[in-house]
């Protein structure tokens, strides 16, 4: 034989022995690692996951059973296992420990155990974090860690600008020359560096000094600075917090309530649960992490999804580790890797490192990430993915700290992201930032940016005269509101194509802001030579930061619409309702079809011509960013508005698995809770995610969508929502003008002209003598323009026609007949 004909077959045979040979292992809480492993139950399954695995070959599936497991699996050069909860009930690994109740008083309400375990680096009551004893005070449960201006000490940036000598600004939170006694030897959590901070022992201070020294920092920028302390035991003052004395092996603790403590307290001992190198198609699926998480280092293919991140990293500072990047979930070299559907909250450090190639994140939330940002790599993120082609994709965050959310590298892909309160306890930043190596491919679309005093997306570049800057980046169909600015481009030949933007200017500063929505830079670093403006709709752009300037002249754009050209006209004049997140133009406003026709981005248009802003009118879907849940979510009106209009449609994100959606409305709470599909509240089953009622009255109303999947139909919650006032009126509609006329076809139809209000159209036409019984179309539910077309007609024959329409409110029709002959106008 042929030796390449061998070795086909060898790999042929192996591959075939992989599939034919994959076995399952269980495992329970209660098994033993002595079993066979082979079945579910106590009797059969082993009793750790690591001991499963070193039984494991290529192909073989893990089932772990319902339970809280603490330990460490060891993947390294693993292939093709998949590890997956199995029956009902939660599977947990928890990096933490349960200390012994052997506490003993300290003093008032601070208690004391002598622990030589191991070195704790976080501490938890009944699964709450207790802070580390800090100065000033500042916690979790009411979200004070991450207000700078009443919760951190102040810098006196005029006086500090030596690297290693800081310069106390008392508040009437904070004083440290109030303090009564020396802060040396602690550590300080110092955001000196604008969208950079570090921790540093202090290696000097005199009581009642408001001044002291650190071992260097690597950037002193004269922003506003910040800093908090730790690391000594005379800073824990007041309950929720907690101490380690790595050298006497005491943990001191003052719990929630006060007095002795009581109940589940543990201590987090374990950086990760699942850690490997060098392996491949490795899927991890429904296990859930409790102040642990995960490692791969040079590995791919690693899929970790439906998993809950509760806790899973933080920062050493307790043991005393400065000036050092936090461990956290990490996906570090190789490719290809997956973080699917998963929730990720309250860690300590950056959310996830993923560096490599062609990586996603997609459908994940991450909430309340980072309430320290120090020490972090690159320009100091939320989440990483470095390498090249990463794709981050349907995720939603809301509350994290460091400046910058997303840190990119190498045409990135993001797309469909809701993306809000970023960079709480740092200065500058953005929520997607691409600094000048990332921008060429890049290609950021469909997202929402808002609520945040920082820039919603960005092509970056240093801010110095003659600077380096990136080219050939997109951003489009993207909505920005109440941030500081939502798009800016710095550099050349890059998209800014149908965007739409308004209420810039939150920079977080007590005066206000006064920045534009959309900046294409034309200053002594960026020309934007090169760089099309096309189809966007914002309150105010221009090619300079916080006033009017056009655009360079070497910039290329048309089709906008800029409220700084339209007398500072409000922009919610042209969209249905961006209060409750309707970001549609109005049906017949300036918006509709008058924009431009990009190729490959507006392709699907409907009407003459492409929209103005990120949506389209008649779209038969609404896009909505952020993860879909297993239910429908994200209604439209937002659940228990008070504002809805009463030309409302209902809109919601889609069910993860849905084919189809029953929708459910009424005026009443416990008849829509409920109904079936045999009820008056119900009101269709529909493949899309509008619904529109064709005009409300005022009133409440309350409202489901049932999610229809393969598997079954999944209740959805309810929503509710108020319509305060509605004009009560028949719909007002007019015929078109005949179109595309042919001897044998033409395109007929009107407009609906109610502001939003939608209709039941119908179309009415005719020949000479037949008006007593035309024929009658039924052109579906709009509330704009409309068309159908006629085919089949007869040459030189006059034809006539008229529209009428049909609401919640009565019936309507066109004033007048309109007619066109069948001959050809082309």
């Amino acid at each position: 034989m042929h030796l390449l004909n061998k070795k086909i077959l060898a790999l042929t045979l192996i591959a075939s022995a992989h599939f034919v040979y994959s076995a399952d292992v269980y495992v329970a809480i209660n098994g033993s690692d002595s079993n066979a492993g082979n079945a579910p139950g106590n009797r059969y399954a082993y009793a750790t996951i690591a001991h499963a695995i070193s039984q494991m070959s290529y192909g073989d599936t893990c089932y772990v059973q319902a339970g809280t497991y603490h330990e460490v699996v060891d993947l390294n050069s693993k292939s093709g296992l998949t590890i997956t909860a199995y029956g009902d009930g939660p599977v947990l690994m928890d990096g933490t420990v349960a200390l012994p109740s052997k506490w003993s008083q300290h003093a008032g309400n601070i208690y004391k155990l002598i622990y030589t375990a191991n070195d704790p680096w976080q501490l938890f009551h009944n699964r709450e974090l207790m802070i580390n004893a800090r100065w000033p005070n500042a916690y979790l449960h009411d979200n004070s860690v991450w207000n700078k201006h009443g919760h951190w000490a102040h810098i006196n940036s005029g006086k500090t600008t030596q690297k290693t000598e800081m310069v106390d600004s008392a508040t009437d939170h904070s004083d440290l020359s109030a303090l009564s006694f020396s802060i040396k030897n602690a550590i300080a959590v110092l955001n000196v560096g604008s969208f950079k901070s570090y921790t540093r022992k202090v290696t000097a201070h005199l009581k009642g000094s408001n001044t002291f020294t650190v071992n260097a920092v690597k950037t002193i920028k004269s922003k506003e600075q910040f800093y908090f302390l730790e690391g000594k035991l005379e800073f824990l003052d007041s309950a929720r917090e907690w101490f380690f004395d790595r050298r006497a092996n005491t943990i001191y603790l003052w719990v929630p309530d006060g007095g002795p403590p009581t109940g589940d307290i543990r201590v987090k001992v374990q950086d990760h649960a699942f850690t490997g190198s060098l392996c491949n198609n490795i899927t991890i699926s429904g296990i859930d992490f409790f102040a642990t998480t995960v490692n791969f280092n040079k590995s791919y293919n690693i899929r970790v999804e439906n998993g809950s991140f509760s806790y899973p990293s933080c920062t050493k500072r307790m043991l005393g580790v400065t000036n050092t990047a936090p461990l956290t979930t990490n996906f570090d070299g190789g490719g290809n890797n997956v973080f699917y559907n998963n929730t990720m909250s309250h860690a300590e450090t950056h959310a996830i490192y993923m560096n490599g190639s062609s990586n996603t994140i997609e459908n994940c939330r991450f909430e309340y990430i980072d309430w320290s940002c120090a020490d972090l790599p690159n320009l100091m993120g939320t989440v990483y993915m470095r390498g090249s082609n990463p794709t981050f994709r349907r995720n939603r965050s809301h509350w994290s700290g460091a400046s910058e959310f997303l840190d990119l590298n190498k045409a990135p892909f993001v797309e469909l992201n809701d993306i809000s309160e970023i960079g709480l306890v740092q200065n500058d930043g953005a929520m997607i930032q691409m600094s000048v190596n990332v921008q060429s491919g890049s290609d950021v679309g469909y997202n929402w940016f808002h609520d945040s005093s920082k820039y919603g997306s960005r092509f970056d570049a240093v801010n110095k005269a003659g600077s380096n800057t990136g080219s050939k980046g997109l951003m489009h169909h993207n909505v920005g509101y109440n941030i500081k600015t939502t798009l800016m481009f710095k550099g050349d030949n890059h998209r800014c194509i149908n965007n739409t933007a308004f209420d810039s200017g939150n920079d977080g500063s007590l005066e206000g802001g006064t920045n534009v929505d959309i900046i294409i830079l034309d200053d002594s670093v960026s020309d934007s030579v090169g760089t099309k403006v096309y189809n966007n709709v914002a309150e105010k752009i221009s090619s300079q930061r916080k006033f009017y300037q056009t655009y360079n002249e070497d910039t290329i754009a048309s089709h906008n619409w800029n409220g700084f050209e339209q007398d500072n006209a409000d922009i919610r004049t042209l969209l249905r309702d961006p209060e409750n997140l309707d970001f549609r133009p109005i049906p017949n406003s300036i918006l509709v079809d008058t924009g431009k026709m990009i190729i490959g981005l507006t392709d699907d248009y409907i009407g003459s011509a492409p929209d103005i802003g990120a949506y389209e009118h008649g779209a038969k879907n609404y896009w909505i960013p952020g993860p879909k849940e297993t239910v429908a979510s994200m209604p439209v009106p937002v659940d228990s508005t008070t504002t809805a209009k009463a030309s409302a449609s209902l809109m919601w994100l889609q069910g993860l698995e849905a084919i189809s959606n029953n929708v459910y409305l009424g005026t009443n709470y416990e008849s829509v809770d409920t109904a079936t599909t045999a009820s008056p509240e119900f009101v269709g089953n529909l493949n899309n995610n509008i619904y529109d009622p064709l005009g409300l009255t005022p009133g409440n109303y309350y409202w489901r969508v049932d999610t229809v999947t393969s598997s079954g139909t999944l209740k959805g919650s309810i929503w509710t929502f108020t319509v305060p006032n509605a004009t009560v009126a028949a719909p007002t509609i007019s015929n078109s003008t005949a179109d595309q006329v042919t001897s044998t076809s033409a395109m007929i139809g009107g407009s609906i002209n109610d502001g939003g209000t939608g209709a039941k159209v119908w179309v009415h036409w005719w020949t000479e003598g037949d008006s007593s019984s035309p024929n009658i179309v039924y052109a579906g539910r709009h509330s704009g323009k409309f068309s159908i077309e006629l085919i089949d007609l007869e040459e030189n024959q006059t034809y006539y026609y008229q529209c009428h329409a049909q609401n919640n409110y009565g019936n309507g029709s066109a004033a007048t007949i309109a007619s066109f002959t069948a001959v050809d106008t082309f």
